[in-house]
C-alpha cells in the first residue's frame, strides 16, 4: 500500500494537484515503517516530490537526503520487481532537481554524473538512465558550456538512437545539435 500511494501520488503531483498528492502522503504516513529501506524511501521521495513541486526547495531536499538508503538498496532477482521499484524510482534525482531550481546547475551537473556511475560507493542499483545524460546537456547547454553540452546531447541521441522517432527527448537533442553544431562551425 505504500508505494501504491507512492505511484498515485507521484501522478497527482505530476498533474499539478498537490492537495491529492499530500493526502497519498498523508496515508503513507500511517502506513510506511521508517525502518524498511524501500518504503522509507518511498514516503520521502513523495513527500519531497510535493514540496518540490510546492516551491519548498529546504523540505525538498530534506525529504530526498532523508530517504537515501544508508548503504547500497538492496537488489533481488527473486523479488525483483520491489527490487526494481526501490533502485530505479525517477524520483532518484530528486537532489539534482533541488540544486538545478536553486540555480546550482554545477552541483546539478555532478548528481546526475553520480547517478549514472556504479561502483561500490554508489547507493542505487539500478538501470542507466539516458535522460539524465539529457538533462546533463541541457544543464551545461544552460551555463554557457556549448562544447561539453553538445557532446552530451550526442552521447544521449547514440543511447536512444533506436527510440521511436517521435519522441520528444530525441527530438529536443537533434535541434541541440543543429544549434551547437552550427555555433560551433561559427566561431572562429
Amino acid at each position: 500500500l505504500v508505494l501504491v500511494h507512492l505511484m498515485s501520488g507521484l501522478a497527482q503531483v505530476r498533474a499539478g494537484r498537490i492537495d491529492q498528492a499530500r493526502g497519498h502522503l498523508q496515508m503513507q504516513e500511517r502506513l510506511f515503517n521508517s525502518g524498511v529501506e524501500a518504503e522509507n524511501w518511498w514516503h520521502r521521495a513523495l513527500e519531497g516530490e510535493i514540496a518540490l513541486a510546492a516551491g519548498d526547495l529546504e523540505k525538498a531536499a530534506s525529504a530526498f537526503s532523508a530517504g537515501q538508503p544508508g548503504k547500497k538498496m538492496w537488489f533481488s532477482t527473486f523479488n525483483s520487481n520491489l527490487s526494481i521499484l526501490a533502485n530505479n524510482l525517477m524520483s532518484r534525482d530528486g537532489l539534482a532537481r533541488v540544486a538545478k531550481a536553486r540555480g546550482d546547475l554545477p552541483r546539478a551537473i555532478q548528481i546526475y554524473r553520480q547517478l549514472l556511475s556504479y561502483g561500490p560507493d554508489q547507493k542505487w542499483v539500478s538501470a542507466f538512465e539516458p535522460r539524465y545524460v539529457l538533462e546533463i546537456a541541457r544543464l551545461l547547454d544552460r551555463s554557457g558550456d556549448s562544447q561539453a553540452a553538445l557532446k552530451e546531447y550526442r552521447r544521449f541521441l547514440e543511447f536512444w538512437k533506436r527510440a521511436d522517432s517521435g519522441l520528444p527527448e530525441p527530438l529536443e537533442a537533434r535541434r541541440a545539435v543543429e544549434r551547437l553544431s552550427s555555433v560551433a562551425r561559427a566561431t572562429p
